[in-house]
């Protein structure tokens, strides 16, 4: 008789257990990543595609400054070749502003040079803005649909 009521015991203590370790398993697929071993900033959703157009006759755009958050591999020091372009992918995150900046140095006829700067904006999504500025009178920009054309001024 006292064997019986070890055997059912025993045969219990093995549900209970069963029991206990599926419940953690779940637990654990649930709850599991929620302390700290998430990347730091798991905003970044994405980029969004920028191009700048080098509409200037005859004169190249070469970078002097490349700077923001752009997306990985960062963007190399390059030239922009007359009627070439440039892409750029500025990372977007969730309800922050994020900017990727380009500067570029064109070399005017005579003798002198011009900076052209380029911030191109993302707010909190695809949501997107261009701020272009120009040292010179001698060159002009247009933006339309994250497309930044510069070319001389008339």
């Amino acid at each position: 008789m006292d064997q019986k009521n070890v055997e059912i015991f025993n045969g219990s203590n093995l549900g209970i257990v069963l029991v206990l370790f599926i419940l953690l398993v779940i637990v654990t697929q649930v709850f599991g990543n929620s302390v700290g071993n998430e990347p730091d900033d798991i905003s970044i959703a994405g980029s969004v595609s920028f191009n700048v157009y080098n509409e200037i006759s005859s004169l190249s755009m070469e970078s002097i400054s490349l700077t923001g958050d752009f997306e990985s591999p960062p963007p190399l020091p390059h030239i922009i070749p007359p009627g070439g372009y440039y892409n750029f992918q500025v990372k977007t995150a969730a309800f922050k502003k994020t900017t990727g900046t380009a500067v570029y140095r064109v070399n005017i006829p005579t003798g002198s040079y011009t900076t052209v700067t380029i911030k191109m904006n993302l707010y909190g999504g695809p949501y997107s803005s261009t701020d272009v500025s120009i040292s010179s009178d001698y060159l002009r920009s247009s933006s339309r649909n994250n497309n930044i054309t510069v070319f001389r001024s008339l």
